[in-house]
C-alpha cells in the first residue's frame, strides 16, 4: 500500500478522479451549514463533509446505516429529496429482507464484523461501503487487513478516519491508503 496525496501517484483514472472530485473538492456545498452545526469537532466536520460529497458524488439514494451514529445519518440525509436512508442498529441484516440494491453501506465501528456477512447481491457496480474507525483497535485493524486481502472486494481506500471499499467487476485489485 502507498500513501497518496491528491492523486500523485495514482495510476487508476477512477481513483485519481474520485481524489479529486470527491476527497479534495473545494467548492461550498448547499448542505455543509447544516453539516457544519451538526458536527462536535472540526475533524468530525472534515469527515462528514467528505461522507456527504461521497454519497453525492454517486447519487446515492438507498443507503443502510449499520450500527449507531446520529450524526452520520443526519449528515448523509442531506444528499437529496430521494435518499432513503434505512438503519440497523443491531446489524443483523434484518432490514435488507425487501431492499433490492443498496447504493451507500456505513457500518459503524462496533458492527465492522458485519462486513463478514455482507450480501453481495444487493450490492452493484457503484455501491460504496464505508467503514468506520478501521484503526481503533486491534479487532478493527485486522477486519480492514482481512477485507483489503479478500478477493471480493477490489478496490480499497484507507484514509485512517474510515475506510472505503468499492466492489468493481472490472479492476484489478488495488488497495491504496491516502493523506486526508
Amino acid at each position: 500500500m502507498a500513501r497518496h496525496r491528491k492523486g500523485f501517484g495514482i495510476h487508476s483514472p477512477f481513483v485519481f478522479e474520485l481524489l479529486n472530485d470527491v476527497f479534495f473538492e473545494k467548492n461550498h456545498f448547499y448542505s455543509y451549514f447544516e453539516i457544519e452545526k451538526n458536527s462536535a469537532s472540526r475533524s468530525q466536520e472534515k469527515t462528514n463533509k467528505l461522507l456527504f460529497r461521497l454519497a453525492n458524488y454517486f447519487d446515492c439514494e438507498k443507503i443502510m446505516l449499520i450500527g449507531e451514529n446520529e450524526t452520520v445519518k443526519k449528515c448523509l440525509s442531506l444528499v437529496n429529496s430521494k435518499t432513503n436512508i434505512y438503519q440497523d442498529k443491531k446489524g443483523y441484516n434484518n432490514k435488507l429482507k425487501d431492499i433490492k440494491q443498496i447504493d451507500l453501506f456505513y457500518i459503524c465501528s462496533d458492527k465492522l464484523n458485519y462486513i463478514n456477512h455482507l450480501n453481495i447481491d444487493i450490492c452493484h457496480e457503484n455501491t460504496v461501503i464505508v467503514l468506520e474507525d478501521i484503526h481503533k483497535n486491534i479487532k478493527n485493524k485486522n477486519i480492514w487487513k482481512n477485507i483489503c486481502q479478500a478477493k471480493m472486494f477490489d478496490l480499497t481506500v484507507d484514509i485512517f478516519s474510515f475506510g472505503i471499499v468499492f466492489i468493481k467487476n472490472n479492476f484489478n485489485k488495488q488497495n491504496y491508503t491516502v493523506a486526508f
